[in-house]
């Protein structure tokens, strides 16, 4: 029949339907936008937190396996150059690397290197993954060839979370974890960067430190402070930063994780 529709019943329903006005659309966009607003920085706080974890954990897991060496083998994983510059300055020794955003060099005092040397004796490596040989070549430091630690190994170096091909064992941000040996055998450690008064110092009782660190004397007669364990770990945290002017509860050391202090 002439200018009757040639829509079945259910098409014409459909386009029978009212459309969502602009008010409608702006409301739910709106809506959508500030459940993104509270949802979002929820996630990455909890990523955050799941990262710190994560860094306890392996810092556990680098303490376990430094602890179950020297029981192997009588003692640390260092090399003859750390072992010899430690006992002719009575000192312990820190091993660290550069942290990603400060560009920072951290390490010593007695001996500068980073904790890959600690890695090939742990993880008894002849060679890092680079071909580069290690202090452990030839398994001299671990003879019976054990692995002490679990530790994520990946192909790379660029500040990639694990155990690169330079044998740099990094937090989950990427930057190198810094740990710590009783070297002197007083039975505490003292950290290159928390030994200083400036960072660890407690304003309010100057004969403690912050973060349970204990006021001791070196050699010199200097005041240092120490952690009671004879292995210390720590990462720079979540901002990849450390300062060693300021103060272990403030500015970019706020966040970092200590092994010594929850």
């Amino acid at each position: 029949m002439s200018g009757q529709s040639s829509k079945s019943p259910s098409e014409q329903a459909v386009f029978s339907g009212e459309a969502f006005s602009l008010i409608e659309l702006l409301t739910v966009t709106a809506l959508i936008g500030l459940l993104a607003a509270l949802i979002l920085p929820a996630l990455a706080r909890e990523k955050t937190q799941a990262k710190k974890q994560r860094a306890r954990l392996e810092m556990a897991q680098i303490i376990s396996a430094l602890t179950a060496y020297e029981t192997v083998y009588g003692q640390f994983p260092v090399s003859a150059e750390v072992a010899d510059s430690a006992a002719l300055m009575e000192e312990d020794m820190t091993y660290g690397g550069i942290i990603q955003e400060t560009h920072t060099w951290l390490a010593g005092p007695c001996y500068m290197t980073d904790n890959s040397e600690l890695m090939a004796g742990l993880l008894d490596l002849d060679y890092f993954g680079d071909g580069t040989p290690t202090v452990n070549s030839g398994h001299v430091q671990n003879p019976q060839r054990t692995k002490f630690l679990d530790a994520s190994m990946h192909g790379g170096t660029n500040a990639a979370p694990g155990v690169g091909a330079d044998g740099l064992y990094r937090d989950p941000w990427g930057s190198p974890y810094i740990v710590t040996l009783d070297l002197n055998g007083d039975g505490r450690a003292r950290d290159v960067m928390y030994r200083q008064g400036v960072v660890a110092e407690d304003a309010q009782n100057p004969g403690r430190g912050l973060h349970g660190l204990i006021a001791m004397r070196n050699v010199s007669g200097r005041t240092v402070y120490e952690a009671p364990a004879r292995v210390l770990v720590w990462s720079a945290g979540p901002d990849r930063h450390l300062s060693n002017l300021q103060k272990a509860d403030q500015g970019v050391n706020r966040d970092n994780i200590l092994s010594w202090s929850r």
